[in-house]
């Protein structure tokens, strides 16, 4: 909680490992709605049943994980929480501010681009 507190929302994660990141990034899009109860059983029967892990592994979940970790940079909680620094005139921690990705990456994420436009919409 201290660094929440201390960094922010978004920032805070940089804290957490890998994995952790990309699951709660990838699977946060999926509580903006009730009921809850049915998404987290979703959540649990992909972590126990190993498709998560599958998800993971693959190559392309890298470019995923670049592409959300960038849109989570862009939302208005993260451009809000900057501003209340800033009034407050307390120290602005930039541990990490995602580079848009390349023409190149955008090629290879053609494929997935259908999922990537759910994680942008609610990135905004």
């Amino acid at each position: 909680m201290k660094k929440f507190a201390d960094i922010g929302l978004v920032k805070q994660v940089e804290f957490h490992s890998q994995t952790s990141q990309y699951g709660a990034m990838s699977r946060g899009i999926r509580f903006r709605k009730l009921p809850l109860k049915s998404k987290m059983s979703e959540i649990l029967k992909e972590i126990q049943d190993g498709e998560f892990t599958k998800e993971w592994e693959k190559s392309i979940t890298k470019l995923k994980f670049k592409m959300i970790k960038y849109f989570a940079t862009k939302t208005k909680i993260n451009k809000l929480e900057k501003q209340v620094r800033k009034s407050l005139k307390l120290k602005e921690y930039d541990i990490y501010e995602e580079e848009a990705p390349t023409e190149e990456e955008f090629a290879k994420l053609e494929r997935i681009s259908d999922e990537l436009q759910l994680f942008e919409q609610y990135y905004e």
